[in-house]
């Protein structure tokens, strides 16, 4: 197992219902609550901002944003542990609704973070990629994790080409029935 450095108390514990639907709650009503704090002090941010500075400086608002969507989930998640997704949806849409009118260049900030999302999600299947050839390869590079590693056999890759055509079929049915 990849897991042996983690010390998370309680972790593989079995819990009951009510404390499953409690922890549920908490962490994402932790991460609501702090996703709303933080959405309106970035509407304050943006308000003092939008009365100072031209439409040439409008990427100290990009900037800003981007920092605070960062920053959002980085407390979120790791000093309140809570969930950091569920707080800058929170943030996100928060600074939808009540600062839409307050951005300078609407069109700088949704290209800036449609080039970092592409970046982002190219940069994720690379690792994906990186991490999948070496599990499907002969040579041993993950051996020093895990000295229980399965080689990638021939049933394995039927499995693949099964699953792959399934979820093409799925894709399909979606696509072209709704």
């Amino acid at each position: 197992m990849y897991d042996e450095g983690i010390e998370e108390q309680g972790l593989g514990q079995n819990i009951g219902w009510a404390e499953g639907f409690i922890t549920f709650f908490q962490l994402s009503g932790g991460g609501f609550a702090i996703g709303l704090a933080f959405g309106i002090g970035t509407v304050f941010l943006l308000r003092i901002l939008n009365r100072q500075l031209s439409s040439e400086e409008s990427i100290i608002q990009v900037v800003l944003l981007f920092s605070i969507s960062y920053l959002t989930y980085f407390v979120t998640e790791i000093l309140c542990m809570c969930s950091g997704i569920i707080a800058t949806i929170t943030l996100g849409i928060t600074v939808k609704i009540l600062a839409k009118e307050m951005i300078i260049d609407r069109g700088l900030v949704l290209h800036f973070f449609e080039v970092v999302g592409q970046l982002l999600n190219t940069l994720l299947f690379i690792l994906g990629g990186t991490l999948w050839g070496n599990i499907i390869s002969d040579d041993n590079a993950m051996a020093p994790f895990n000295a229980n590693i399965r080689h990638f056999g021939g049933e394995d890759w039927g499995y693949l080409i099964a699953l792959f055509l399934y979820l093409i079929v799925v894709r399909f049915v979606l696509v072209f029935a709704f």
